[in-house]
């Protein structure tokens, strides 16, 4: 989960630039909806402020379909706006264009509507409501709804970008390392409210995306990779504080360019503060490895001679 500062884009304008490339009576249809659209986009920006669900309007099908015609149809004013929105993300980081900000793992494609636009066509095409994700988090958020509450980290609604939420919790079980991720407010003084409020969201994010079964394989591969790293640069076991200075500073890596709540950084800082972690990495260390035959010792055989 990564916080992103809500783009500089007017609504308003951007909605009747759109309306004005529809067929007459579609563009007749947004003119008359055009107030109503503007009210439901404060609505959306003061409940997604305060962390709460945005109640649905029964629009009629008609009202319904030209309201979506907005996003589903490609005119060059959507393509201004989406152009914006990228141009918004790059100005802050160029992370933001090579990580999704839902699940901090697969790279960005598409654009995700917050809430769902089957839901809500009045935000198809409101800038804070468009999210760039990855194909993954945009198929399997669909179109889940709650009046009540959110059941997503919107980037853009962060009360506190500092506030770690995400958690990981390290320990071994039969002898192998496990590591569970999770959402809860920020350990040490009580937090406020609105990061209690946010906590809860991030718990509902995590397990509507399917988040920590993705991260439990991702650290794996990571902890592995590490584990090879201390093989072969201490072959003999290495000390607790080289240890832990080695895991501090790939957390302040991490950390420094992501985020507090992205998973790599919560795996970095739950290694730290795992009191088993040096027994576990010498007892790898000392494991016996299988050589591998006819590796880069091994020059390659000739090409064939048609090559």
């Amino acid at each position: 989960m990564r916080f992103q500062a809500p783009p500089k884009i007017e609504f308003k304008g951007t909605f009747e630039d759109i309306a004005k490339v529809k067929h007459l009576a579609t563009r007749n249809a947004l003119s008359q909806l055009n107030p109503t659209v503007l009210a439901r986009a404060t609505v959306y920006q003061q409940q997604l402020l305060s962390l709460s669900g945005v109640v649905t309007t029964p629009w009629p099908d008609d009202d319904k379909t030209a309201l979506r015609s907005c996003y589903d149809s490609n005119t060059i004013p959507l393509g201004k706006l989406k152009d914006g929105l990228l141009t918004n993300l790059r100005q802050q980081s160029a992370l933001n264009l090579t990580v999704c900000p839902y699940c901090m793992v697969r790279p960005p494609s598409t654009w995700d509507h917050y809430l769902p636009q089957h839901w809500y066509p009045e935000f198809s095409v409101l800038p804070i409501n468009l999210v760039y994700v990855c194909g993954n988090c945009n198929t399997t958020k669909l179109e889940n709804k709650d009046d009540i509450h959110l059941l997503y980290v919107h980037p853009y609604f962060y009360p506190d970008p500092t506030a770690v939420i995400l958690h990981c919790q390290a320990k071994i079980e039969a002898g192998r390392l496990t590591l569970s991720f999770y959402c809860a407010p920020p350990a040490g003084a009580p937090p406020t409210p609105s990061v209690t409020k946010l906590a809860e969201v991030g718990q509902r994010h995590v397990e509507k995306l399917a988040l920590e079964s993705t991260y439990q394989s991702e650290a794996g591969s990571i902890v592995g990779t590490f584990v090879a790293e201390l093989r072969r640069d201490f072959p003999n076991g290495i000390s607790e504080p080289i240890l832990k200075d080695l895991v501090l500073k790939r957390h302040q890596l991490i950390e420094v360019d992501h985020g507090p709540n992205a998973w790599e950084a919560r795996l970095w800082a739950a290694l730290y503060h795992f009191a088993d972690l040096q027994a576990y990495i010498n007892a790898e260390i000392s494991k016996p490895q299988r050589i591998l035959r006819g590796g880069i010792e091994v020059p390659p055989p000739p090409p064939p001679a048609n090559h």
